[in-house]
C-alpha cells in the first residue's frame, strides 16, 4: 500500500459495471493512480474488459482482489451491493470511493460512515458533478452572496431515458428492493446539488410516481417540495419518462438577484453538467466567466469524447489522493464524503416516507 519509499503512486481496484469501470479506470490513471484489477460478475466479460483497458487482473469476487493490497477500492456496482463491498474494502484497510446512491437507506449509510471513521480510512462518494464547471461556479457565487440571501430554488429535469417501455435496462433498475428507480439514480445527484448549493434540507413533501407506460415497478419520476435549514423554499422535479426534447432548469432567486444555468446539453439531466452560469440583478443580466481554478482543462490520456464524464472524476481523485496523503485539499469545490452520503440518504428516506404518506411534510433527521 501507499507509504513505502518505492511506491510511485497509489493503487486501486475497481468493482463495477462496464460503463462505470471504463470511466473510473480512465479517471484513476489520469489522476496518477495505478489500477491493479477489475471486479465484475461475468468472468469472460470482466477478463475481456480488463484486457481492453490494460488492467492486469480480472476477478469475479472482491475478496481475492483485495489480496493485491490496493490503497483504494472503487465501488461502482448496483446500489444493493454497495454496503457489503464497502465493508469488505474498509475491513481490508482500504480507502473507498463509492458510487451513488451511497446505500439503500440511511441506516446503512450511518454504519459505513462510522466504520470508515473508526478505521481511519477516507470515504468519498461519486458525486463528480460537483466539479462540473457550471455546478462549481454556481456554488461559489451563491456562497459569495452574488444574489444576496437565497430564498427560492427550482431544479427541474425532464428526460427520456426510460420513456420507451421497450428500452433495455439493467435487471435491477426497476426493482425497488435492489435500489432501483429514478430517485436513487438521479435523485441522489439532485439532492447533492441542493446541498452543495443551498445547504442542509430541513423538510420535504414528495411524490414518487411512474410517468412512462409501465406498471408495478420502481419510480421513474419524483416531485419534491423542500425547505432548507436556512429557509430556502424549493422545488425538485425530475422524470426519466418524458418524450421529446430534454429540459433542465437550475435556478435560484435571492434577495438581490437571480442565478441560473443556461443548460446546453439537451439531455434533461438535473445535474446540468454543461452550460453557462448567469446572474441578473438591478444592474446586470450577464454570463459569469469560469475562473481558472474551476475550469476543467484537457488531461493527457483522456480523449475529448470522454472528457465530460472523466474530467470531473479526475478532480475528485486528485482531492482523494491529497486526503489520503494527509495533505491539504485544494480548490474551492469539496468532494462529497461519507458524511455527505449519510445526510443525502436521510433526505432520500424522508422523500420515500413522504410519498408513502400521500405527500405529508416530513422533517429530515439530522
Amino acid at each position: 500500500m501507499a507509504g513505502s519509499a518505492d511506491a510511485p503512486s497509489l493503487t486501486a481496484v475497481v468493482a463495477g459495471t462496464a460503463f462505470g469501470a471504463r470511466i473510473h479506470v480512465r479517471a484513476l490513471r489520469a489522476a496518477g493512480i495505478d489500477v491493479l484489477g477489475l471486479v465484475g460478475r461475468d468472468p469472460e466479460r470482466t477478463a475481456h474488459k480488463a484486457e481492453r483497458a490494460g488492467v492486469p487482473r480480472a476477478f469475479t469476487d472482491l475478496r481475492p482482489a483485495l489480496e493485491l493490497t490496493p490503497d483504494l477500492v472503487v465501488v461502482a456496482t448496483p446500489p444493493a451491493s454497495h454496503a457489503p463491498l464497502v465493508r469488505l474494502a474498509l475491513d481490508a484497510g482500504c480507502h473507498v470511493l463509492c458510487e451513488k446512491p451511497f446505500t439503500l437507506d440511511s441506516g446503512e449509510a450511518e454504519e459505513l460512515a462510522e466504520r470508515a471513521a473508526t478505521a481511519g480510512r477516507i470515504g468519498y462518494l461519486g458525486h463528480e458533478f460537483r466539479f462540473a464547471e457550471c455546478a462549481a461556479l454556481g456554488a461559489r457565487l451563491l456562497a459569495e452572496g452574488a444574489i444576496g440571501e437565497p430564498r427560492l430554488a427550482t431544479f427541474l429535469a425532464h428526460g427520456g431515458l426510460v420513456a420507451d417501455p421497450g428500452q433495455a435496462m439493467p435487471d435491477w433498475w426497476f426493482d425497488e428492493q435492489r435500489g432501483g428507480g429514478w430517485l436513487g439514480a438521479s435523485g441522489s445527484h439532485a439532492v447533492d446539488r441542493v446541498r452543495h448549493w443551498l445547504g442542509d434540507v430541513a423538510s420535504v413533501s414528495a411524490r414518487l410516481t411512474i410517468t412512462s407506460d409501465r406498471r408495478e415497478v420502481a419510480d421513474d419520476t419524483f416531485n419534491v417540495r423542500f425547505t432548507t435549514t436556512s429557509g430556502v423554499e424549493g422545488t425538485l422535479q425530475s422524470t426519466a419518462g418524458a418524450w421529446g426534447p430534454g429540459l433542465s432548469v437550475s435556478r435560484v432567486v435571492g434577495s438581490t438577484g437571480t442565478l441560473w444555468i443556461d443548460d446546453e446539453t439537451g439531455l434533461g439531466s438535473v445535474e446540468g453538467t454543461t452550460g453557462q452560469v448567469f446572474v441578473a440583478d438591478r444592474s446586470k443580466h450577464e454570463p459569469v466567466p469560469v475562473p481558472d481554478d474551476i475550469a476543467l482543462r484537457p488531461v493527457a490520456g483522456v480523449a475529448p469524447q470522454f472528457e465530460r464524464n472523466v474530467l470531473p472524476f479526475v478532480r475528485l481523485y486528485r482531492q482523494m489522493c491529497a486526503a489520503i496523503a494527509g495533505e491539504p485539499v485544494t480548490g474551492g469545490t469539496r468532494s462529497a464524503t461519507f458524511a455527505d452520503g449519510v445526510a443525502e440518504m436521510r433526505i432520500l428516506d424522508a422523500i420515500r416516507e413522504s410519498s408513502a404518506k400521500d405527500g405529508a411534510v416530513i422533517r429530515v433527521h439530522s
